[in-house]
């Protein structure tokens, strides 16, 4: 029931885009990620972390302040981030298919 979720909490060491984690965000859960692979350029900063024991800080803070005007700002905006570089990314394909 991840539409429930507050969190999708990932530690993979392999991924090229992390579906599972998108799907989250865009149901409005907090993507915490690891500050690696594709994570780094998909998720704002508030959302990755570096280390164990910053990893474990930011789910307390995100379970503490979930409803709060930042955290869901700031779900808000990577959502749309991630959305427009989608579409973008859609639309450039698109364009080359007709190209061809």
């Amino acid at each position: 029931m991840i539409q429930k979720a507050k969190i999708s909490f990932s530690a993979n060491t392999q991924e090229t885009f992390g579906i599972g984690t998108v799907e989250a965000l865009f149901l409005g859960a907090v993507p915490l990620v690891p500050n690696r692979l594709a994570y780094k350029e998909l998720y704002s900063d508030i959302f990755k972390y570096n280390s164990h024991d910053e990893m474990k800080e930011k789910i307390k803070f995100f379970m503490k302040n979930f409803d709060s005007e930042e955290v869901q700002t700031s779900i808000k905006k990577n959502k749309e981030y991630i959305e427009k570089l989608c579409l973008g990314s859609i639309n450039e394909m698109a364009q080359v298919i007709k190209n061809e």
